[in-house]
């Protein structure tokens, strides 16, 4: 006999510029994953994989600042929003893969 549980979700984020000093929020865990000395331009591209820890802007290897807490999508509802300074047009689309044990 086989339980099936929900497990917390990987999940993977792409963000586009503009965006200076991006921190992507997960309000639901009270968590953050910030880079602060990062500014994305229109057409950059900032992929954040959360499962490997790492982050790269177009293609190169970008690390997190040190003080990050990596988060996971828990099952249920989670509130995830994209800060940093800008024009308001950057955005964040966040993937993941469903989980269960």
């Amino acid at each position: 006999k086989s339980t099936l549980t929900n497990a917390l979700l990987k999940s993977e984020a792409m963000l586009t510029g503009p965006v200076a000093g991006p921190v992507l929020l997960n309000l639901t865990a009270g968590q953050a994953v910030s880079y602060p000395s990062l500014s994305l331009a229109a057409g950059d591209s900032l992929v954040v994989d959360f499962d490997a820890r790492q982050g790269y802007l177009n293609g190169a290897f970008r690390p997190a600042h040190q003080s990050s807490s990596w988060w996971e999508i828990s099952p249920g509802s989670n509130s995830l929003s994209l800060g940093g300074s800008g024009d308001g047009t950057g955005q964040m689309v966040v993937r993941w893969r469903d989980a269960y044990l």
